[in-house]
């Protein structure tokens, strides 16, 4: 089992990505992973939880160190 896939954007999700961007600070990139996120129910890694808090359910969100330990 793959630990990662290539997610197009696409003309078939690009609408929903796009709902994310409005909702969000209207990164693109950014809306598409909230997307992926929300459409494989996974957990979504970012070193700036604060901008999907919106978004995703805080269970799926998890912080990472912006620098080692």
């Amino acid at each position: 089992m793959p630990g990662v896939t290539l997610l197009h954007l696409d003309e078939a999700n690009a609408p929903l990505v796009g709902t994310f961007a409005a909702q969000g600070d209207g990164s693109i990139p950014r809306a598409h992973a909230v997307w992926a996120a929300r459409q494989h129910t996974a957990y979504y890694l970012t070193t700036e939880p604060e901008e999907v808090v919106d978004l995703l359910v805080p269970e799926k969100i998890h912080p990472i160190p912006t620098k080692d330990a």
